[in-house]
This record gives C-alpha cells, structure tokens and sequence, in this order.
C-alpha cells in the first residue's frame, strides 16, 4: 500500500467499496486487501470473475496470482465458514470458546467481549445478555457475582450454538 499512510487500512477499504459498489452482497465481500466473490453456479462465477477482473483492470488494481484461490467450496474467512449454505462461526472458534475459563480482570472480560462482540450478530439478543459483563467494564466496577457468572454462561452457550444459525450471504 502507497504513501506510507497512517490510515492505509481504512483509505484502501473505503476505495474497495468505491470499486465494487454495485457488486458488494450481491456477490462481492471485500475487505481491506480482501476480496471474496461468490455464486451458486460455476457459470456465475465465471461472470462475476469477469466483472471483478475488469473493475480492478479498470481502476488499476491487481491480484497476486500466488495469493488467489478459485472455485472453493468453502472457506475459512476472518473466523467464519463461508459456504453456499452462508457464513457460519469456524468450529475452532467454537471450541475455544467452550473451553473459556471466567475472565478474573479487566482485561481478560475485554478479551472475551471483543471475541463475542465479533460474533454478535449470529447471537439473538446479544446486548441484553452481555448487559452484566459490559458494566464490569465501568472504573472499579469488577466485581463478579452470580448475574456476571450467568451472563458470561449464557454468553457462552449462544457462542456456542450459533453455528446452528447460518446467515446468507
């Protein structure tokens, strides 16, 4: 990325979601230097390579051959399973997440958040049942008792399960 720019990350997002405005959801995930370009069908995705292609080749962006794949069933993307079927939570994720001791500092319920917050929008409800842990975070407010010890439980459990509920794409 050009320039040295402090905000290199946010500018390249933000010119990604310029070039491919109208492709974006339809069948276009792009990410900083990420792009995932999905369809149902073989012959689809020949046409939305086509588009990709001709849109980058247009603002004079490039793909490095070596870090393409093509045609993947399924992929592990930013701690998501992306398939035809959506985006589900990675299965190692979930397992990480069963096996997470309770957070005895800040830091440590802050880790966990952020992890949860990741996933939020797989879990029903999300802002009510993180509502006791949040609080935590308040200046010396960490005091845990039985409502934190449900939330983080019940957190947990809807990390857990939420792969059940896959999201389209």
């Amino acid at each position: 990325m050009p320039f040295s720019l402090s905000t290199v990350p946010a500018t390249f997002q933000s010119a990604m979601n310029q070039v491919f405005a109208n492709q974006i959801r339809k069948f276009v995930l792009a990410f900083v230097d990420d792009i995932l370009v999905y369809s149902k069908m073989i012959e689809e995705h020949a046409r939305h390579l086509e588009d990709v292609f001709q849109l980058l080749a247009h603002n004079q962006l490039f793909a490095k051959k070596n870090k393409c794949s093509f045609v993947q069933t399924s992929l592990e993307y930013l701690g998501h399973i992306i398939s035809r079927d959506g985006m589900a939570t990675d299965l190692a994720k979930i397992e990480a997440v069963k096996n997470w001791p309770w957070p005895s500092t800040v830091k440590l319920l802050r880790v966990f958040l952020g992890l949860a917050g990741y996933y939020r929008k797989f879990i029903y409800n999300f802002g009510a049942i993180s509502r006791p842990l949040t609080n935590l975070l308040e200046k010396n407010m960490f005091i845990w008792m039985r409502y934190e010890q449900e939330s983080f439980q019940a957190l947990k459990e809807a990390l857990v399960a939420a792969p059940a509920h896959t999201t389209r794409l």
